[in-house]
């Protein structure tokens, strides 16, 4: 059954005035202090109330519909990383790849993608008619080029606006949103500040490393290779001001205090271009690192990872994952934790707990008991880098939800974006350069040699389970292509190619009416509260009683037509 955001689905939801966020402030100021909150804030979060209850995105189960845990799904679930356990709708789809235009997690994360959109639009709108703030503009610029992005690469073409109002009539090609996102990233290079000011915002290399990762993917995005421009971008963030986080803190790698409970504090920043704020008491839910962790964990035997919550043995290594750190000999005999792993298997990056299980290349998924068939990756913890390894902890600044930051953006990227892009220039010594770097931070021995097969691994050895691996599958053609050599539990034998590039949604006359529900909005006189001042649809609260105007008709929160 189609869920169409038709009129009466657009009136329950303005309807819902807990869900939404009415700040009718009296000051131009506030307005935008309250908005340029929640725009940072819905990267992760997935409504008003952490940690959930009030979800921005209804009729879909909220954990799921935070920006961040959506495209994570989407890019991981299909790829050959590890396998979701539990028989949630729309997994098995996704898993071996037979989704079809009604699958309900693409179809949620399409939406969270427009309602972010439309609260990045109001912002940038509102603060240019009123000649205020521009550092701040054009942060949100970026986090619109980033929602642009995803948009691009997952949907192909898409509804999508730089105005505060989001309908039928906004579609856009994949071309052309192309040609949108390569002109606003270039202007985003001079206009953001070189050196950022706050952790949680972004500074030019951003801009420069989002640019590069479009250059690197433009064939599959435009028909027409991009590899000097992917190259000479890379280039720039590498000689830029995120270095690899190469020194550690403590007893821990660094490789490892990228995904620490305290990465904000133990010089792992460094290397992030795009880090989004988690916090036990601040900001917290089942949509950020809180997931990735105890998805990776079992009940007991795992090294403490400093909270109370037992794991959900729901997310498991895949054997293609495996592969790229082990033997198969190691696969059948080694054992060990995310702390003594990365020792055996010669790379900091093996971040796996194994005991008596062992994983071969037939292994099939089992959706009761599969966590225990194969290793675990322990990637994300909790625990901080200042403890010593068997205790005593530091406890974090709450015992249920973790504060472990999500490092969205690394600045290891431009490492493997620069290899890549050399290799198929020809370049094939400065490719093995990059990539002796990243390896070097790492622990792990130096290559001799380099093909594109060893690139696409050490994609997968660097930036496995952060929510990226179908972009480099799809690039390299092994995304469920009839060209591709690869093949992983869920896609054997896939080769149909309306799958290789994107997930097609039909959202042109699916979705005729995208609205911002939790946009703050200026006091209107003669109405005592507005939720939204953007057509088609206008909330309207009269002695108590809601009603909803488009055009011009009124309508009851039931879809009645007044007189």
């Amino acid at each position: 059954m189609k869920k169409l955001l038709s009129l009466s689905f657009c009136l329950l939801l303005l309807a819902n005035t807990a869900v939404v966020q009415s700040i009718t402030a009296n000051s131009q100021t506030g307005y935008l202090d309250s908005l340029y909150s929640i725009i940072f804030d819905r990267l992760v979060q997935t409504g008003s109330i952490m940690p959930a209850g009030q979800g921005d995105v209804p009729n879909f189960d909220e954990g799921s519909t935070g920006f961040y845990r959506s495209t994570w799904t989407l890019n991981e679930y299909p790829a050959d990383g590890g396998w979701w356990l539990w028989s949630d709708p729309g997994v098995a789809d996704l898993q071996n790849c037979t989704w079809t235009s009604e699958n309900s997690i693409a179809r949620g994360a399409y939406l969270r993608m427009l309602y972010n959109l439309n609260l990045q639009n109001t912002y940038i709108a509102k603060a240019t008619e009123w000649n205020m703030r521009p550092e701040e503009q054009a942060q949100v610029r970026f986090v619109r080029a980033l929602t642009a992005w995803f948009l691009l690469d997952l949907f192909n073409e898409s509804h999508f606006t730089t105005e505060p109002n989001i309908d039928c009539t906004t579609w856009i090609s994949r071309q052309n949103l192309y040609a949108w996102l390569e002109n606003e990233l270039i202007d985003l290079t001079t206009v953001l500040p070189q050196t950022r000011t706050n952790l949680y915002q972004v500074d030019a290399d951003a801009a420069k490393m989002l640019l590069a990762r479009l250059y690197l993917n433009a064939e599959v995005y435009t028909g027409t290779a991009q590899w000097e421009s992917a190259a000479q971008y890379a280039q720039q963030v590498m000689n830029g001001q995120h270095p690899l986080h190469s020194t550690p803190s403590g007893i821990y790698s660094p490789y490892q205090e990228l995904f620490m409970g305290n990465n904000d504090a133990n010089g792992a920043a460094e290397e992030v271009l795009f880090m989004l704020k988690q916090d036990g008491l601040t900001a917290y839910c089942y949509s950020g690192s809180y997931f990735l962790v105890l998805a990776t964990r079992n009940g007991g035997g795992m090294p403490y990872y400093n909270l109370s919550q037992g794991g959900w043995q729901c997310w498991r290594a895949g054997y293609r994952l495996l592969q790229a750190f082990a033997s198969d000999a190691q696969l059948e005999s080694q054992k060990g934790t995310e702390y003594t792993m990365p020792a055996a298997l010669g790379d900091d990056r093996a971040l796996f707990y194994a005991d008596n299980n062992y994983p071969t290349p037939t292994m099939t998924n089992m959706y009761s008991g599969g966590f225990e068939k194969t290793w675990s990756v322990n990637k994300f913890t909790n625990r901080y880098s200042v403890d010593p390894m068997d205790g005593p902890y530091t406890p974090g600044s709450s015992s249920q939800w973790a504060d472990t930051d999500l490092p969205l953006m690394r600045s290891a990227e431009a490492w493997l974006t620069y290899a890549e892009a050399q290799f198929r220039l020809g370049n094939a010594a400065g490719a093995l350069n990059a990539i002796t770097q990243l390896r070097a931070r790492a622990n792990a021995s130096a290559l001799t040699n380099i093909t594109l097969d060893i690139i696409l691994d050490e994609w997968m050895r660097e930036f496995h389970t952060e929510g990226r691996r179908r972009v480099d599958l799809v690039r390299f053609q092994q995304f469920a292509s009839p060209d591709a050599t690869r093949t992983w539990e869920g896609h054997q034998n896939v080769t149909n190619t309306a799958y290789n590039t994107f997930y097609a949604l039909d959202v042109r006359t699916e979705y005729p009416y995208i609205l911002p529900f939790n946009v703050p909005v200026e006091p209107v006189e003669g109405i005592d509260e507005i939720s939204s001042t953007n057509a088609p649809c206008t909330k309207l609260v009269r002695e108590g009683q809601i009603y909803i105007r488009r055009g011009d008709k009124t309508y009851t929160v039931t879809g009645q037509e007044l007189e």
